[in-house]
């Protein structure tokens, strides 16, 4: 909404770095606390490798592919995809996890999806 009457200057990759900018600033207090009780990590390949899918996956992809859409849809047609969200999850635990799509995510999805639809239907003018 706040995009509307104060469109933001930055485009979509500076805005991401000026989240992940905060992000950090306001974690910095909790690394060093962490880092004071346990100690610095131990640093193997299955270590920086979860680290580098943790930054690229959703860190960088997801914010860029939200700017992006926000940007082209605009920010009320935007918000309704975080709705999705659930269903998205539930799929991708079903295909990467072999986990088991139960009652409820059929009832959450039967109740999402029309509530996107009719929340997006622009009927036919004539």
């Amino acid at each position: 909404m706040l995009l509307k009457r104060w469109p933001d200057p930055l485009g979509v990759t500076a805005r991401l770095t000026a989240i992940a900018l905060a992000g950090v600033i306001v974690l910095l207090p909790a690394l060093g606390w962490e880092l004071a009780s346990r100690g610095p990590p131990e640093f193997d390949l299955r270590t920086i490798a979860a680290v580098l899918t943790l930054v690229l996956v959703p860190g960088v992809g997801a914010y860029a592919t939200y700017g992006y859409i926000t940007q082209h849809l605009g920010p009320g047609r935007t918000g309704l995809l975080l709705y999705l969200s659930p269903v998205y999850t539930a799929v991708m635990a079903w295909l990467l996890l072999g986990e088991a799509l139960a009652l409820y995510h059929w009832l959450g999805a039967a109740l999402v999806l029309p509530g996107l639809f009719l929340a997006t239907y622009k009927p036919a003018t004539t």
